[in-house]
C-alpha cells in the first residue's frame, strides 16, 4: 500500500500555487523523483526547473520552492507533491495547448498582421493557453484597430476545449466604421499659410472633387507620416529649430469624427555661411566639392545635406570604402541666424568582396544568377557595380525581386561577403486564355512556355494564337548565354494565316511559313548589336473587297514569294526594369533586308526611343518616339502592301481607330499604310489611387502625335494627328490589359475616331 503525504502545508501557498495539496512535513533523503501527469512536456523540462535533485535532503521549506518554480513556468494549472518511501512524487496538470486560432470579420487588417500581434503577446498555435491572457489579447488587437481609426471595433473571443487537452480560439471581429477627420488645425505657423501646410499632410479634408479619396480616414500611422512631412517642409527651408510641441486627437462621443490639433514652433530661418570638407579625404577637394549639393548663401536644407552625404558615400563606396562615414557638423550662430557646415569624412578601410552567396533560388541554378553579377568575388567593393548587378538580376523574367546585404567577414577588417536574396516568380506556364482587341476582335491563345528551362535561364515557348485577323503557330527558343561572354541566340519557327476582311484595312489574305535565327552581341554594359537571318515563304490573295493597291502589286509580282531576310540592329538599354520602368532610356535602331535572290526585294529601317525621367517617387515623365522608313529596290518599287507601316490606336495615336491613319486605297477607300512612319508620345505616369505600392497597375495622362505617309516627299508636319487622354495599364492574372480614353485634337473630315479603346489579354 502506497503512503502519500502532501508537502505543501500553508493555506496561503495553496492559494498562490493553484490547486497545490499539502500534508504534514517530513525530512528525508530523496532517492528518486517521479513526475506524473505529463502529456506534452518532457520530464527533462520539469527537472530543469526543479530546485532539488535526487540525493539531496528534502524538508518542508523545499515544498514551496518546488511548487512555486513549477507553477511559475506557466506550463501547469495544478502541482501536487507526494512521498512514496524515499521517492518524491510530483503530480502535475498541464495547461491546454492552443490547437488553432481563427479570425473572422477582419478586413482592414490582414489575418497575418493580427497573428503577428498575437505572437508578440506569446500566443500562437502549439503554445500554452493561459486564460488570463485573453483580456490582454483583446486589448492588443483593439489597439491595432484604434491606430487605424476604427474606434467602434468589437472583439469577442470564444475558447473551445478539445480532446487531448487542447483548445481552439475563435476571435470574432466587428470592425465598424473608420472614424473620419472632421477638421485639422495647425497652430503657431507664421512663415506659411495654414492651407498650404494642410496640403502637405496625408490626412485631412479631401477637396470636393476627390470623392474617392480616403484622406479623411484617420490612422496613427498616416498622422505620423503627415507630421514628418510638416517637419521636412520647415527643415528643408532653413527652420532648424522647428518643433511639434503637441498633437491632440479628439474623438467625438459617437466615435465617428476626429478633430486634430497640431501645435508647432517655427523658429527662425537660417542661411549657410560656409561649407567645408575635413577628415581623411583621399580625393582632391575640387572633385569632392562637385558632389556637395548645398552652397554658401543658400537657405539651409536638410534634404540637400542628406543628398550630399549620399553622393559622397556613393563615391567612396564605388572605390571600395564600403563603410565610409560622412558626418555633417554644424556651426550655428544664433545671433546672425547662420550655419557653417563641415562634412567630416572617415572613409574607413578599403574592403574587398570575399564571397557572393545566393539565397531563394530554388529553381534557378546559381551560375545563372552569378553570370549577371558585375561585382566579382575577390574584387574591390563597388556600390555602383552592386547596384548594376541588382538591376540585371531584376531584369531576368523569372526573378521578381532582389535584395543585397553586405556582411563583414568574421576576423577580417577588409573583407565582406555579399548575400543576394532573390524571390523567384513562376518561370513556366500553360496558358489558355481569351482576350479581346477592338482591332482584332476575340483572341484565343494557348501556349506552353518557360523562361527558365531546367533552371538554366533558357526560354522555350510553344504557342497558338487565333483572332479574326491572324492564326499563328510558333515555336521560340532563346539561350541568353549562347557563349560565355554573353552572346545570345534565338530560334523562331512560325506559321501564320492572315485575313483582313473583318477589319478596317486593305482587304487580303496571306499564308506565311518561316524561320529566323538571331544573335544578340553585347558591346558594353548597356549597348548591344543584333543580327538575324531567316527565310519566309508567303502566298497572298486579294480579298473580296477590290483594292487597287493589292491587285496592282499582285499583277506585277505574282502572289507567291520566297524571301531571304537579313536583319541588323543596335540597342541601348539603361532602364531600371523591363516591365513598368521608372527611369532610364531604351533606344533601338533596326535595319531589315529582303535580300537579293528573293522574289521581291525591299528594306526597312526604324528608330525607337523611350526615355523615363523620375520626377518624384510616384511620378515619372515618359517620352517616346518612333520613326520608320521602307522602300523597294531591284525592281520592287514600293514596300509590299502586307508590310507597310500603320498608325492609329491605343499603342500609337490613341483616339483614332486602329490602323486607320495615313494613305487610303483609291478604289476601296481602306487604309493601306505607308512607307514613312512618325509617332511620338509624352506621358506622365503615376500609381493607381489607393494602390500606390502596386507594381502591376499604373495610370497615365498622355499627349500623342503621329501619322504615316506614302513617301518622304508627302510628309507634312501639319498632317500629324494629335490626341490627349488618360490611360491605364494592368498586368492582370489573365494577361496584360490596357485602356485609354482620348480626345482627338485635330481630326480631319473622314478620320475614324474612337474615344474609348482597350486591349484585354494581348500585349501592349
Amino acid at each position: 500500500m502506497i503512503f502519500k503525504r502532501s508537502l505543501c502545508v500553508p493555506v496561503l501557498l495553496t492559494l498562490l500555487c493553484g490547486e497545490a495539496h499539502a500534508a504534514s512535513p517530513d525530512k528525508f533523503k530523496i532517492s528518486g523523483i517521479e513526475v506524473e501527469g505529463l502529456q506534452r512536456i518532457s520530464e527533462g523540462t520539469v527537472f530543469a526547473y526543479l530546485p532539488v535533485h535526487a540525493g539531496e535532503i528534502f524538508n518542508d521549506s523545499e515544498s514551496s520552492k518546488i511548487i512555486g518554480a513549477l507553477y511559475h513556468t506557466g506550463f501547469f494549472s495544478d502541482v501536487s507533491l507526494y512521498r512514496q518511501n524515499h521517492e518524491l512524487i510530483i503530480k502535475v496538470k498541464e495547461r491546454p495547448a492552443i490547437n488553432n486560432i481563427k479570425f473572422s470579420g477582419n478586413k482592414a487588417i490582414s489575418t497575418d498582421q493580427l497573428k503577428l500581434v498575437l505572437m508578440q503577446a506569446h500566443v500562437a498555435k502549439a503554445q500554452i493557453y493561459k486564460p488570463a491572457v485573453l483580456e490582454q489579447l483583446q486589448n492588443a488587437l483593439r489597439d491595432q484597430y484604434f491606430a487605424r481609426g476604427k474606434y467602434n471595433v468589437k472583439i469577442d473571443t470564444v475558447v473551445k476545449h478539445l480532446p487531448r487537452n487542447r483548445v481552439n480560439i475563435d476571435i470574432k471581429i466587428v470592425e465598424g466604421r473608420t472614424a473620419k477627420i472632421k477638421q485639422v488645425n495647425i497652430v503657431g505657423n507664421h512663415a506659411y499659410q495654414e492651407q498650404h501646410l494642410r496640403s502637405l499632410l496625408d490626412v485631412g479634408i479631401p477637396p470636393w472633387w476627390a470623392f474617392l479619396s480616403d484622406r479623411d480616414k484617420y490612422s496613427s500611422e498616416r498622422l505620423n507620416k503627415s507630421l514628418e512631412a510638416l517637419r521636412s517642409q520647415y527643415l528643408n527651408h532653413g527652420y532648424i529649430d522647428f518643433a511639434i510641441n503637441s498633437t491632440q486627437v479628439a474623438l467625438t462621443p459617437s466615435h465617428r469624427h476626429i478633430y486634430v490639433d497640431i501645435n508647432i514652433h517655427e523658429g527662425d530661418q537660417y542661411h549657410i555661411t560656409n561649407v567645408k570638407l575635413a577628415g581623411n579625404l583621399l580625393y582632391p577637394k575640387t572633385e569632392l566639392n562637385k558632389l556637395v549639393h548645398i552652397k554658401p548663401g543658400q537657405i539651409f536644407s536638410r534634404k540637400q545635406v542628406t543628398d550630399t552625404i549620399k553622393a559622397l558615400t556613393e563615391l567612396y563606396g564605388d572605390h571600395g570604402y564600403a563603410f565610409a562615414n560622412i558626418n555633417p557638423i554644424p556651426d550655428i550662430n544664433r545671433e546672425k541666424k547662420t550655419i557653417g557646415l563641415t562634412f567630416f569624412i572617415d572613409p574607413g578601410k578599403r574592403v574587398y568582396v570575399n564571397q557572393i552567396h545566393f539565397f531563394g533560388n530554388k529553381s534557378t541554378q546559381g551560375e545563372v544568377l552569378r553570370r549577371e553579377m558585375r561585382q566579382l568575388e575577390g574584387a574591390q567593393y563597388s556600390t555602383k557595380l552592386i547596384d548594376r548587378s541588382k538591376i540585371r538580376l531584376q531584369r531576368l523574367p523569372f526573378i521578381e525581386s532582389v535584395n543585397v546585404e553586405t556582411q563583414r567577414v568574421p576576423g577580417s577588417d577588409d573583407e565582406v561577403n555579399l548575400n543576394v536574396h532573390v524571390k523567384e516568380r513562376l518561370a513556366g506556364s500553360f496558358v489558355a486564355s481569351v482576350g479581346y482587341s477592338q482591332f482584332e476582335g476575340v483572341i484565343l491563345s494557348t501556349s506552353v512556355s518557360t523562361n527558365n528551362f531546367l533552371g538554366e535561364g533558357k526560354a522555350i515557348q510553344l504557342g497558338v494564337n487565333t483572332s479574326s485577323i491572324n492564326t499563328l503557330y510558333q515555336l521560340n527558343y532563346r539561350n541568353p548565354y549562347y557563349t560565355l561572354n554573353g552572346v545570345s541566340r534565338s530560334v523562331n519557327l512560325y506559321y501564320q494565316r492572315t485575313n483582313t476582311s473583318q477589319v478596317y484595312v486593305v482587304d487580303y489574305s496571306a499564308d506565311r511559313l518561316g524561320a529566323t535565327v538571331s544573335y544578340g552581341i553585347p558591346i558594353s554594359e548597356y549597348d548591344s548589336l543584333d543580327a538575324s537571318y531567316g527565310y519566309q515563304g508567303l502566298k497572298v490573295l486579294p480579298g473580296s473587297t477590290p483594292s487597287q493597291t493589292v491587285t496592282d502589286f499582285v499583277a506585277k509580282h505574282g502572289n507567291d514569294y520566297n524571301m531571304l531576310t537579313l536583319g541588323l540592329g543596335y540597342s541601348h538599354d539603361s532602364r531600371n526594369r523591363t516591365v513598368f520602368p521608372t527611369e532610364g532610356n531604351l533606344q533601338t535602331l533596326k535595319l531589315s533586308f529582303v535580300t537579293p535572290g528573293s522574289t521581291i526585294k525591299y528594306y526597312k529601317i526604324g528608330y525607337d526611343n523611350q526615355e523615363y525621367l523620375p520626377i518624384t517617387h510616384d511620378l515619372t515623365l515618359s517620352m517616346s518616339g518612333s520613326l520608320g522608313y521602307g522602300a523597294g529596290y531591284g525592281g520592287t518599287h514600293t514596300l509590299p502592301f502586307f508590310d507597310t507601316y500603320y498608325t492609329g490606336g491605343i499603342s500609337s495615336v490613341a483616339g483614332y481607330q486602329d490602323y486607320s491613319l495615313g494613305p487610303q486605297d483609291p478604289v476601296s477607300g481602306l487604309p493601306i499604310g505607308g512607307d514613312v512612319k512618325v509617332v511620338g508620345r509624352m506621358a506622365l505616369i503615376f500609381p493607381m489611387p489607393f494602390l500606390k505600392n502596386s507594381s502591376s497597375v499604373r495610370l497615365s495622362t498622355f499627349f500623342d502625335a503621329g501619322n504615316v505617309f506614302a513617301s518622304p516627299q508627302t510628309y507634312k508636319t501639319s498632317d500629324l494627328r494629335t490626341s490627349a487622354g488618360i490611360g491605364l495599364e494592368w498586368l492582370s492574372p489573365i494577361g496584360p490589359l490596357s485602356f485609354s480614353v482620348a480626345k482627338a485634337l485635330n481630326a480631319r473630315p473622314g478620320d475614324h475616331l474612337q474615344v474609348f479603346q482597350f486591349n484585354i489579354g494581348t500585349y501592349f
